[in-house]
C-alpha cells in the first residue's frame, strides 16, 4: 500500500539546484524535514490497526511487530515526490494488507494449513489515517521545502 505526495516541481527544482550548487547539507536537511514531515503517518496507521483488527487469537499483536511504514523521497526533476510505503512480512512471504484494508483477513484452519478461512474484519486501518492526514503530510512536506529555501535566502 502506498501514498504518493506530489510537490509539483518544488522538490525537484530544489534539489536539483542544491545538487548544483554542492550543498549536501541543505539536502540532508530537506530529506530530515520530509522524514518529520511523514512521521505521523506511520504512527497513525499502527494505532488504527492496533483499535481495529482483532485482539482474540492473536493477530493484532502480529501485525503490529510486522508492521513497517517506510518514506522514499525522490528529488530528479522529472519524477519528485515523496512515497509512503506500508508493508509486513508474513512467515515465508508478505502479509496481504490490501486485502486486510479491505476488510478480508485470511488465515488457516486451526491445526491445518491446507485450508484457509477468510474472515470480516473492519476495513480501512491504512486508509483512515492516510485521509485524515494526506493534506497535512502534504503541507509539512511543503513547509520543509519552504524552510530549506528561507536558509538559502537568508545567505
Amino acid at each position: 500500500m502506498q501514498l504518493r505526495v506530489t510537490t509539483g516541481n518544488q522538490l525537484g527544482g530544489l534539489a536539483d539546484r542544491l545538487r548544483y550548487a554542492g550543498r549536501s547539507d541543505l539536502m540532508r536537511e530537506l530529506r530530515s524535514g520530509i522524514r518529520q514531515a511523514t512521521a505521523p503517518f506511520g504512527e497513525a496507521v499502527k494505532l488504527e490497526a492496533a483499535a481495529t483488527l482483532p485482539e482474540r487469537g492473536g493477530y493484532a499483536e502480529t501485525l503490529l511487530r510486522a508492521l513497517r511504514v517506510r518514506t522514499s523521497t525522490r528529488t530528479s526533476v522529472r519524477a519528485a515526490g515523496v512515497t509512503i510505503d506500508v508493508s509486513a512480512k508474513g512467515r515465508h512471504k508478505p502479509r496481504h494488507l490490501a486485502d486486510l484494508n479491505r476488510g478480508r483477513l485470511r488465515h488457516p484452519r486451526f491445526g491445518d494449513r491446507a485450508y484457509w478461512h477468510t474472515t470480516r474484519v473492519p476495513a480501512g486501518f491504512i486508509d483512515r489515517p492516510t485521509n485524515e492526514l494526506r493534506d497535512q503530510v502534504a503541507r509539512d512536506v511543503r513547509g520543509a521545502i519552504a524552510n530549506v529555501k528561507a536558509r538559502i535566502i537568508t545567505r
